[in-house]
């Protein structure tokens, strides 16, 4: 999971991409057999997106969720994305902390550069994935690439 600033997360996404082509980091691709030592880089937020939708809540997502760690934290985005998903407590009461902190952190304040170049990411990594999208949520401040929903097979074997 990476959580961008307002608005930079389609650029933010790019740039990534770009340094791990560069580096040789192995990254996961959709139909991709071997996915053994490549990052999977399949939820992709900014910060104006942190609250989980309501209807994909439930104790898969929760426990999801629960597990984050963060590599790096700045200004607090961790706890501030589980302040947005205080609903996990109802799954796992116990499974994490969380803080009370200022949620509305962001500022929507940008250049018209800033704000021209992430539309045009945004539209040139829509366009370039849109054949392949089957029930991943892409829009402009979100981006989740889960094509198989885990959480519908989990809760489908947990009432068994």
């Amino acid at each position: 999971m990476i959580i961008t600033k307002i608005n930079c997360l389609w650029t933010t996404r790019l740039l990534t991409y770009l340094v791990l082509r560069i580096m040789n980091y192995g990254v996961r691709k959709p139909g991709d057999i071997n996915q053994k030592d490549k990052l999977c880089l399949n939820i992709w937020l900014d910060e104006s997106a942190l609250s989980w939708d309501r209807k994909d809540r439930n104790i898969y997502s929760a426990h999801e969720i629960a597990q984050v760690v963060p590599i790096v934290d700045k200004e607090n985005i961790c706890q501030r994305f589980l302040q947005k998903n205080r609903w996990i407590l109802d799954y796992w009461p116990n499974a994490v902390r969380i803080e009370p902190i200022n949620n509305n952190l962001y500022s929507k304040t940008h250049t018209l550069f800033v704000n021209v170049v992430e539309k045009l990411a945004f539209r040139l990594q829509y366009l370039y994935m849109k054949p392949k999208i089957t029930r991943e949520i892409v829009t402009i401040h979100k981006a989740i690439f889960h094509p198989v929903s885990w959480g519908q097979v989990v809760l489908k074997r947990l009432s068994v």
